[in-house]
Formats: structure tokens, C-alpha cells, sequence
């Protein structure tokens, strides 16, 4: 059989071949992420407009950082909040100590396109500084958002805002997902640099379990 032979026999199954019209429920996975987008288009809209909190959300300042990366992702990242890079970029994690979390991504051969990733607060605390429990009550039902829209099958926080943050979710509502918890990976790029090694391998073999692949 010839290659466009095999790639015709494959299209059969979801395509029918004399009419050209797809077959009913061929796509429903599609259908399921276009819900999805809509949902996520909506609350960007909601994040990059939000003033709860005085002194955040402005422009190349504090200005917010939406969650980013695939919607129909097994991995949810979260953070503390954006950092500088994200203010820049629009993507949060993105260098910094997010290289941490990419060489993970490459232990594990996968890469930000097979995970979404965001911040237990949305803004950037001017100079880095902590944020208030204030701003992590504004934000913390963008994220809830987020949770509900992707549905992963595990979440990693990073520090100890996501991680409260996340057991709120936890608490309130119904999830079935997997959970791990780790400091956040800055604190190997400020202050700990020889503990990189063992932190990438621990979680990228605790995501093997969790995946499937040990």
C-alpha cells in the first residue's frame, strides 16, 4: 500500500471519503477546547483590565501577567506572582528561575507547550517585594478560574502563596487531580545554586510516577 494510500485509510475513520464531510462526533475534543478558549479569553480580558488592588496593574510596572500554555494540559504550574520577565514578555516563568522548571520539562521531554503555567497573583510586585494577603485574596479567583478551565491531572506549586492559594481551591471545590509541593525554584538561582541538580531530578522523577513513565 502506498503512503497516500495509508493516509487515506486513516482519514476514513473520522472523514467520510465520498461526501468530504467529517464524521459526527469526530471532534468533540475540539469542540471541548473551543468551550475552553472562550472561557480563558474571557478572564484574560478580566485579568489585564482588573484594578482591585492600589499600585497594581500598571503598565511595564506592575502590569499583569496572564496564566499561559495549553489548555488541555496534564501540568499546571503555579507560582508566587509575575515577575519582571513576565511584565516584558506577557509569559510567566519565562527565564530566570523558569529555566528551572524548563530543564524539568526537558528531563521529562516535554516542553511549555505541554503545560499551562501561572501565578497565585497575576501582577508584579514592584521591586520583587511580597505580595499582601490583600493581593492574594483579589487574585485568587482568576486563578480558581484557571484550575476549573484546564482541568489537569496534576498541580506543582512553587513557594508558599501558590501552595495556599491552590489549597483553597482544594478546600472550596471538586478537583481530581495529582498535588506536589516545592519551595520555589528562585531561591536556587539567589542563594542555592548547588541544590539545582537534585531539585530538577526529584521532580522530574515525581512527575514520572505521576505520568506514567516509571
Amino acid at each position: 500500500m502506498s503512503e497516500r494510500s495509508k493516509k487515506l485509510v486513516e482519514l476514513s475513520k473520522f472523514c467520510d471519503l465520498e461526501s468530504s464531510n467529517f464524521k459526527n462526533d469526530a471532534f468533540n475534543d475540539l469542540e471541548l477546547l473551543y468551550e475552553k478558549g472562550k472561557r480563558h479569553h474571557r478572564l484574560c480580558k478580566n485579568i489585564i483590565e482588573c484594578n482591585k488592588c492600589p499600585g497594581m496593574n500598571i503598565k511595564r510596572v506592575t502590569e499583569a501577567c496572564v496564566g499561559w500554555g495549553n489548555l488541555n494540559a496534564g501540568i499546571f504550574f503555579v507560582g508566587q506572582s509575575c515577575h519582571e520577565y513576565g511584565v516584558y514578555s506577557g509569559i510567566p516563568f519565562i527565564l530566570g528561575s523558569g529555566l528551572i522548571i524548563d530543564a524539568v520539562l526537558k528531563l521529562n521531554r516535554l516542553n511549555r507547550r505541554d503545560c499551562f503555567i501561572s501565578n497565585s497573583v497575576h501582577c508584579h510586585p514592584e521591586r520583587n517585594r511580597p505580595s499582601t494577603d490583600e493581593e492574594k485574596e483579589n487574585c485568587l479567583l482568576y486563578l480558581f478560574e484557571e484550575l476549573d478551565i484546564v482541568q489537569p491531572k496534576v498541580v506543582i506549586t512553587l513557594g508558599k502563596d501558590a501552595e495556599q492559594s491552590v489549597k483553597r481551591y482544594m478546600d472550596e471545590r471538586e478537583y481530581g487531580w495529582k498535588y506536589l509541593h516545592y519551595v520555589h525554584p528562585a531561591s536556587l538561582i539567589y542563594s542555592s545554586p548547588e541544590a539545582r541538580p537534585n531539585y530538577i531530578v526529584k521532580m522530574s522523577l515525581d512527575l514520572d510516577k505521576i505520568l506514567g513513565k516509571a
